[in-house]
Parts: C-alpha cells; sequence; structure tokens
C-alpha cells in the first residue's frame, strides 16, 4: 500500500493530462493481464503462455473402423469447433490427430498419444498432446505434455475429449 500511497502523493501536483496518461497506461496493463484471449490482435500479443481447460462433444463422420473421424465443439477456457481424426485405435491404446478452430480466429492443430480401458461399450482413454502449430492468431502455438483424455461409445462412436495444460502462443 505504501508504493500506492506514494504514487498518488506524487500524483498530487501533476497537470491533470499527466495523470489521465499515467492512468491510461496503468489500466491498459492490467487490461492486458485480465482480458479474455480473443481481445488482443495477432500483432498487438506478447508471446507467453496460455493456460487452457477445454472439453469437446463429437460425433463420428463416415463409416467406423481403425480410423474415427470425428467431428464437433469445444467449450471451457476457449471455444469453437474441433475435428479430431483418431488413428491406431484399439481398446488399450490409440493416437489422434487434431485441429481445434477458435471461435474467435485461428486454429491450433496437433497430436495426441493415449493409453486406455473398456468398460462396457465405453473406451476410457488418457494420455498426452502435443500442439504441433496454429494459423491466425495461434500461427506460433506449441505445447508438449498436455493431458487429453475422453471417452468413446463404441456403439454409436459418440466421444467426449477433455484437453488442459498450457501453451506457449
Amino acid at each position: 500500500m505504501t508504493g500506492m500511497r506514494g504514487v498518488g502523493q506524487a500524483l498530487r501536483g501533476a497537470p491533470v493530462k499527466a495523470w489521465m496518461v499515467l492512468l491510461a497506461a496503468a489500466l491498459g496493463a492490467v487490461a492486458g493481464v485480465v482480458a479474455p484471449s480473443g481481445a488482443a490482435k495477432p500483432s498487438a500479443r506478447a508471446a507467453g503462455s496460455l493456460a487452457f481447460n477445454i472439453t469437446s462433444t463429437l460425433h463420428l463422420i463416415g463409416r467406423p473402423g481403425h480410423v474415427l473421424n470425428e467431428r464437433g465443439t469445444f467449450g471451457g477456457s476457449q471455444s469453437g469447433t474441433i475435428a479430431i481424426r483418431f488413428t491406431s485405435v484399439t481398446s488399450t491404446s490409440g493416437g489422434a490427430t487434431f485441429s481445434a478452430y477458435s471461435s474467435r480466429g485461428g486454429s491450433v492443430s496437433g497430436r495426441t498419444t493415449t493409453k486406455g480401458h473398456v468398460v462396457g461399450a465405453k473406451v476410457y482413454f488418457t494420455g498426452t498432446m502435443t500442439i504441433t502449430g496454429g494459423t491466425g492468431r495461434w500461427a506460433h502455438a506449441s505445447g508438449r505434455g498436455l493431458l487429453f483424455s475422453g471417452v468413446v461409445d463404441r456403439h454409436n462412436f459418440h466421444a467426449t475429449t477433455h484437453m488442459q495444460g498450457s501453451i506457449r502462443v
């Protein structure tokens, strides 16, 4: 608090215009820290990291087989549409590639490796995710060791996934 009092005392004798410039700069700095991720344009965005926690709901596109192509939507700390291609799908392991398209522009792509187990008609899986690139405001996105989990219903091939971690942007 003494630091803030010192700033206030220093500003008391300053012209109003200088005080307003300092206030605007301080508010801009705070807004940059707490703004939603879509608020900043890519060119104005400083390199850093972005924590995310999203859940997607997917449905099968095409015919089921050893490769499952799924599409759907995701929400949470970000929102948009997602396409996942589950490859090497077995009841105990698998992998996938994905592209997630943000509702605020741009996309992120990556791959996963998973281990799974079957309970009735459901295949539950957990694993890790790597961000391999992106477009637009996510053009420089990268990340490794992110959490990826979910469940696929073997009757209708609907899937739910959960992705969590921190990526470099």
